[in-house]
């Protein structure tokens, strides 16, 4: 013969309270001390141990239209779900305590690019219609210097978008196949061909 679990305290005060409570929307209710450790018993094994969802869960078994003599586990039931949309409503409150998304940097056309900041990547300056060859008008950098962040004046790995439109703007200096300044043609080699090892 096995023997019934112990019921905790809270089980037993929220198996009482929902029996009052259905006994305030029912006449064919009665509490006796058997009715609610029998109760007990069941609710412990769903950790229905809240006194005021339980008397929730039988107010909303209750308020049904006809609403038959309220049993276990239909308050076990009406629990469990009252409980689920209570940790979903905590959940969202927690989401939208959480820091707002730092703002699109304007410096890089709002893109979310992140860890823009850094040691220059001067293939990146060269490459981006030789953006290098420009001052930014963002950044206020010089030619053949890196951009910089305007917040915290950190360097920055890649140009700023404005410095690459004025490589765009600045005309017909760079190839538009391969987006480089050509190198200036030597007698066997092709001028819009990239020399092996660079």
């Amino acid at each position: 013969m096995t023997t019934p679990p112990t019921l905790t305290e809270a089980v037993v005060r929220a198996a009482g309270a929902a029996l009052s409570r259905a006994e305030i929307h029912d006449d064919r209710i009665t509490v006796d001390r058997n009715r609610i450790e029998t109760w007990a018993a069941s609710m412990q094994t769903y950790a229905c141990d809240d006194p005021a969802i339980a008397c929730r869960a039988a107010d909303t078994h209750y308020s049904q239209p006809n609403a038959p003599a309220i049993k276990v586990g239909d308050l076990i039931a009406a629990y469990r779900k009252i409980r689920g949309e209570q940790a979903e409503r905590e959940k969202g409150d927690a989401i939208a305590a959480l820091p707002a998304p730092p703002a699109p940097d304007p410096q890089l056309g709002g893109l979310p690019i992140g860890a823009a900041d850094g040691q220059p990547i001067w293939h990146a300056y060269e490459h981006a219609y030789n953006a290098i060859r420009h001052a930014c008008p963002t950044c206020e950098a010089q030619p053949e210097e890196s951009c910089v962040n305007a917040i915290n004046g950190r360097t920055r790995k890649i140009p700023c978008t404005a410095r690459v439109q004025a490589g765009i703007t600045a005309g017909t200096d760079y190839c538009e196949t391969c987006h480089r300044i050509p190198e200036p043609p030597s007698n066997d080699e092709d001028p819009y061909r990239r020399p092996f090892g660079r």
